[in-house]
């Protein structure tokens, strides 16, 4: 929290202050960036602050460095912002160029974080408004549709799939498809819902 303060502090009253020895600053166990900690903290103004002046150096590659630094854990601002949904840092995060493809610590992209937490506000927000890829694969080949039927989480499956832009038949993690996943969960809801949408049902996955 102390940290937290600190650079909060800093950050509201000192932004044309704000240099490389601050923006390359980590903070706590697991070494998160100054920005990374507000964004944590929901501090809209202050990250607004950060992004503004690096915007007014006019150093592009500074702010997408700073946009998308990554702490010990691999996370960075844009995973926190989405843990916290927080509609007004994302967007900020993302109009300041935040990678939504991009894999973090534990292999997933941020539309991953979405379908695993099951938002799908959030996910309406970023499908309608941003135009954000559908089909980014983490680390072991599945996209997020697949996450959102492992998790069972049938109104973001409708929505991802009634967005007709993702193949509910792609093949995932060792050659599974959606419905895989689902029937896996023990899902009867969602594969029924998979069978009305007419997936491949003959699909055989690797063993």
């Amino acid at each position: 929290m102390v940290h937290v303060t600190s650079i909060l502090n800093y950050s509201s009253r000192y932004s044309k202050l704000i240099d490389d020895s601050y923006l390359s600053s980590t903070y706590g166990e697991y070494k998160d960036s100054p920005l990374s900690l507000l964004v944590k903290s929901n501090k809209e103004e202050a990250v607004e602050n950060i992004l503004k002046t690096l915007k007014k150096w006019n150093y592009p590659a500074k702010l997408i460095k700073v946009v998308n630094a990554v702490n010990e854990n691999g996370y960075s601002p844009i995973q926190f912002a989405i843990e916290n949904n927080n509609l007004n840092i994302i967007d900020n995060l993302l109009e300041n160029g935040a990678d939504f493809d991009a894999l973090c610590g534990d292999g997933m992209t941020p539309l991953h974080f979405v379908a695993l937490f099951g938002n799908l506000e959030l996910a309406k927000h970023l499908i309608d408004e941003k135009n954000i890829n559908l089909n980014p694969l983490d680390e072991y080949g599945n996209t997020p549709l697949h996450t959102a039927c492992e998790n069972d989480h049938i109104e973001l499956v409708e929505y991802i799939i009634g967005a007709k832009l993702v193949n509910p038949d792609i093949p995932g993690q060792n050659d599974m498809t959606p419905l895989h996943f689902a029937a896996e969960r023990g899902s009867i809801k969602l594969v029924e819902y998979l069978v009305i949408k007419k997936v491949n049902v003959k699909h055989e996955r690797l063993l």
